[in-house]
């Protein structure tokens, strides 16, 4: 595996020593138990519980990208969006190139109103993957 540049590669080398300590110390099974409860509870629609566990989670791993990711989504269905901008952001600082988060921080930020900043994420969402065509559709209503 190549990595690209240096901020990736601290935050592998963070990721994979946390996943270590966790392990050791029994932590992992809760890590994943928590959040895999979150994503559950986020799919029936209870988004308060679903932000509780992925929570719980990023307080066992503070790099949890995808914990993020979820928790943001969850406060975005609850219409708080200025939670959801914050997870959004910390998501795409852990993971630099995650296309769907600058989609979804987008989405927030048009939700908001503030379409300057939501018309600049779609387009670095496409910008990272050409062919992700939610980010264009998002991007077309903004601009509208």
């Amino acid at each position: 595996m190549r990595v690209q540049n240096k901020e990736t590669f601290k935050s592998i080398l963070l990721t994979l020593g946390m996943i270590v300590c966790l392990y050791l110390t029994g932590c992992e099974a809760s890590l994943v138990n928590y959040y895999n409860r979150g994503t559950a509870y986020g799919k029936k629609g209870e988004y308060d519980r679903a932000i509780s566990d992925y929570t719980k989670a990023l307080e066992l791993n503070p790099w949890f990208v995808q914990a993020y990711y979820n928790r943001g989504g969850a406060y975005g269905r609850k219409g708080q969006y200025d939670l959801a901008i914050l997870d959004f952001t910390r998501a795409i600082e852990l993971k630099p190139e995650f296309a769907e988060a600058y989609n979804n921080r987008g989405a927030a930020y048009g939700a908001k109103g503030e379409y300057e900043m939501a018309v600049s994420d779609f387009g670095k969402a496409i910008e990272i993957n050409p062919g992700y065509a939610e980010a264009y559709v998002n991007r077309g209503a903004c601009l509208l």
